[in-house]
């Protein structure tokens, strides 16, 4: 949490440098690569939790994994798995109009905790979303902010945090169905800015996210509102009804970030 904090200031700094301009060094190859490999990250990852099955280790395991989490997987979770990638294949052709108002993640989950209730799903198998709100709130330690590890970690994120936000920002201007532009240097003001009060308050710091852009994209989210609105429903949800989120299976959401990863190559 404290290199949370000092990364944070700096790309406070490296916006109000100009500094976004970073992304122009790097050719538009390298941001459909990186999207590409985004992709393949997110597939390989969530083929295993649509299963049932629980994998841990580098991308090498993951993927050698994928042959015995088939031969191993849990039914009941599973059929969850298939069934909620059927519904988000399917429910726009089946659903019509309909769908722009009930779209197929929400019919997803209004499907499958009943489902899971009603098979007796584990709770092994089903979000966990801690019960009460203010245990996630912790103070950052400044215990380390003298050594050689802690300046090393804030070297590593700045960079790699930065880079990875500007490039991600530039990726969804060209999925922008308006070919608009953002604006590099208020991208890192404001990356900066919520990860230094995330890591203030004990929450983890962030990036621009792939995922959950490109799903405003693909959902018709237009201004940033969407992402407004995103958060908060989010934020809402986490300190309100965390005992609703644990009602739904992992494996029911997997096959939401399937679909996304695909749609990223």
């Amino acid at each position: 949490l404290a290199v949370g904090v000092i990364c944070g200031i700096i790309q406070i700094g490296m916006g109000f440098a100009k500094m976004g301009q970073l992304t122009n060094m790097f050719p538009l190859s390298v941001v459909h690569g990186m999207l590409a490999g985004i992709g393949c990250i997110i597939i390989l990852k969530q083929i295993h939790v649509a299963l049932g099955v629980t994998i841990s280790g580098d991308m090498i395991k993951t993927i050698l994994a994928i042959p015995s989490s088939i031969a191993n997987l849990k039914p009941v979770p599973a059929l969850i798995g298939a069934l909620s990638l059927l519904i988000m294949i399917f429910w726009v052709k089946i659903a019509g109009k309909l769908s722009k108002f009930v779209p197929a993640p929400l019919v997803v989950i209004i499907v499958t905790v009943p489902l899971a209730m009603m098979l007796g799903l584990d709770k092994q198998f089903l979000v966990q979303v801690p019960l009460n709100f203010m245990d996630s709130f912790v103070a950052p330690d400044w215990g380390k902010v003298g050594t050689f590890v802690f300046w090393k970690f804030v070297v590593t994120y700045v960079f790699v945090a930065s880079l990875e936000s500007l490039l991600t920002a530039s990726a969804m201007d060209k999925m922008d169905p308006w070919k608009r532009r953002s604006n590099m240097n208020q991208e890192l003001i404001g990356k900066g800015a919520a990860n230094t009060l995330a890591s203030v308050l004990g929450g983890l710091p962030m990036i621009a996210e792939v995922v959950r852009s490109s799903a405003n994209v693909m959902n018709g989210g237009r201004t940033r509102w969407s992402n407004f609105f995103h958060g908060t429903f989010i934020l809402v949800s986490v300190a309100a009804l965390p005992a609703v989120l644990n009602l739904i299976p992992s494996s029911a959401l997997a096959p939401h970030l399937l679909l996304n990863g695909l749609r990223l190559h």
